[in-house]
């Protein structure tokens, strides 16, 4: 913008400097897209790991009863069964409370390692919502959430003093479901691989899964629910272009479950190699390669940038 505008204010030696400036800018663009166009997708030499990413769409229901968890359980066990022997990792959308509500004939032995989320009440009466790592032989372990979502999951100090307006039995039942409390992450494990499992709005954050790649996070995971927003695809959008930006500063491959929205899966160039359609409950099934490069953002993180702004600032 600054160029343009100076080509219309500046004198004519300057403005062929910058004529030829723009020259070189709308080359090095055309020279870059061409060339990130013959990138080759999908398969790099590196180990892989199959996943299936479960998309399902369950209305929009803030409580369910004991029958309707139970029918929904019943469609995700259909929906995973065909997939249950040959695949490396199952991926649940978030609250999908799979294990919780199982199928009394369901079959756990042939299934390999499913990650399963569920709201909790644990350590000092706080409600930590957490991802559940079920592998077919090691012991279960969970993941818990870090960045609980504003109103949805935690009510901000400001909200709360409003809350102290109001009768004694609403504050509790506010605080009670809208009051998650930050938790501890952890990585799974499949195949050798160790994969960051993230839940939903985390992927706003650019210092969590470049925290599980300090780690040693080859694949980035995210379980989504989208049921709040009814399925808005203006949502989804966001929310996946926000996800291509985590897959290229971390140089990894992003897979997301949903539901009331599609499942796809991205490459560490953040381009879709994967993604179900939309209000139709499908399985994504992709090889997905391991990555152990580092990144600039790997390396130095949020640094450069900030350099930048401070020598911008001084000058």
């Amino acid at each position: 913008n600054v160029v343009l505008y100076r080509l219309f204010v500046a004198s004519s030696k300057e403005r062929r400097w910058l004529f030829g400036a723009v020259v070189v800018l709308v080359g090095m663009f055309v020279f870059s897209h061409m060339t990130f166009e013959r990138i080759a997708r999908g398969k790099d030499g590196s180990p892989e790991i199959l996943i299936a990413t479960v998309s399902t769409y369950a209305p929009a229901r803030l409580h369910l009863t004991r029958e309707e968890e139970q029918s929904r359980s019943r469609h995700l066990y259909s929906l995973i069964g065909e997939f249950s022997t040959s695949t490396d990792v199952v991926v649940l959308p978030e609250s999908a409370t799979f294990f919780r509500n199982l199928p009394n004939d369901a079959s756990l032995e042939t299934l390999p390692l499913v990650i399963d989320s569920e709201n909790i009440v644990e350590r000092d009466g706080f409600v930590r919502s957490r991802a559940i790592f079920r592998y077919p032989v090691a012991p279960l372990e969970v993941s818990e959430k870090q960045l609980p979502l504003p109103l949805g999951e935690y009510v901000p100090y400001v909200y709360r003093a409003f809350l102290g307006f109001a009768s004694p039995e609403f504050r509790s039942q506010v605080l009670s479901t809208r009051a998650y409390a930050p938790g501890e992450a952890r990585l799974a494990h499949a195949s050798g691989a160790q994969l960051a499992v993230r839940f939903c709005n985390e992927v706003m954050s650019p210092y969590l899964y470049a925290a599980d790649v300090s780690e040693g996070a080859g694949v980035l995971v995210n379980l989504s629910s989208h049921s709040w927003y009814h399925g808005s695809r203006l949502v989804y959008r966001q929310m996946q272009n926000i996800a291509k930006v985590r897959a290229v500063e971390s140089g990894r491959w992003y897979v997301q479950s949903g539901n009331m929205v599609p499942a796809f899966a991205l490459d560490p160039y953040g381009r879709v190699v994967g993604e179900t359609e939309w209000e139709n409950p499908q399985v994504l099934l992709l090889h997905v390669p391991i990555s152990e490069k580092r990144t600039p953002y790997n390396q130095f993180g949020a640094w450069a940038p900030l350099i930048l702004v401070i020598l911008l600032l001084g000058a």
